[in-house]
């Protein structure tokens, strides 16, 4: 994993919500995790750097060079996500506590998405480890909803701006 992101961002590529930057992301947030289930405590990734660095030098002269422009970015990362779960986790828990019916609601889970930018797939994998399934329909269903809402107030808006600029 580390090595996966650290040639990504050595090579241009930053964590997003999109496209390759949101595998990125993935990687780097899967990885830290499995860190979490097995005890690590805080941030580490970014250590993993100039390791990375020091075995592939040979290889790939410039990592390097980067070393500590890439940690910088894997370090940041990390301590998001570590907020993110931090404040996801314990919403989903009282979600998984008080479930009686096996099945997370798609609406739950979109709101641990869209307030707490808590991973959907880190919701099933979780709510998977206690026997307990997410309505995936149902969290789609949620985010096209929002989506239709912000684009309808982004036409607004631009709607307005149109209509102020007439007046000039």
């Amino acid at each position: 994993h580390i090595r996966t992101v650290t040639f990504a961002l050595a090579d241009g590529a930053s964590f997003s919500n999109e496209g390759r930057g949101y595998v990125l992301r993935r990687i780097l947030r899967r990885a830290v995790r499995f860190g979490k289930k097995i005890g690590i405590q805080g941030s580490f990734m970014y250590e993993l750097v100039e390791t990375v660095s020091e075995i592939m030098k040979d290889y790939y002269a410039y990592l390097p060079e980067k070393v500590s422009y890439i940690s910088q970015l894997v370090k940041i990362e990390e301590e998001k996500f570590h907020s993110t779960l931090a404040d996801g986790e314990k919403m989903l828990s009282e979600m998984l506590e008080k479930n009686s019916s096996g099945i997370i609601e798609g609406k739950d889970a979109f709101k641990l998405y869209d307030t707490y930018g808590f991973p959907f797939e880190l919701t099933v994998e979780i709510a998977s480890e206690k026997g307990i399934q997410v309505d995936e329909e149902g969290f789609h269903v949620a985010m096209s909803r929002q989506r239709e809402m912000a684009k309808n107030a982004r036409g607004k808006v631009e709607s307005m701006g149109s209509q102020n600029a007439e007046l000039m």
